[in-house]
């Protein structure tokens, strides 16, 4: 839960008889206002479990099991899971190995899904992927 506020703030100048009219005025003091006091709920997704079998080859189609949780204070609808194999922990589409995308239908506050799986497949020994000697077990 995030909380924002929204704030005014008035400038307050002085002013004296003194003062010319050339002369700018000077910020006497700031008086900032609480206008709108707001609790931001947002949905906050990662996967709790991603297991595959091993040992994996070049090519080679398995069953992966995962689950998603949230554990933001508002529940996330619809969305779409990519899955992409990847030489290190992050994820660059223009770099990595896109297996298959699913839809995830929605997940509660606080809550996740159920263990799930998913049919995936390794890219061919003749993917450009392969083309730094990475071996199938050294992937995330």
């Amino acid at each position: 839960m995030k909380i924002f506020e929204k704030f005014k703030v008035e400038f307050l100048k002085r002013s004296s008889p003194r003062e010319s009219s050339r002369r700018p005025k000077t910020l006497r003091s700031l008086s900032p206002e609480c206008l709108e006091r707001r609790t931001m709920l947002a949905a906050d997704l990662f996967s709790s479990t991603f297991d595959v079998p091993e040992p994996l080859t070049q090519g080679d189609s398995f069953t992966a099991t995962y689950r998603v949780r949230n554990t933001g204070s508002d529940p996330a609808g619809q969305f779409q899971l990519a899955f992409f194999l990847s030489t290190d922990g992050t994820i660059d589409p223009g770099n990595d190995f896109f297996l298959r995308e699913v839809t995830i239908q929605g997940i509660g506050s606080n809550s996740g899904t159920p263990l799930m799986t998913v049919e995936l497949t390794l890219p061919p020994p003749t993917d450009s992927f392969w083309d730094d000697g990475i071996q199938p077990n050294r992937f995330f």
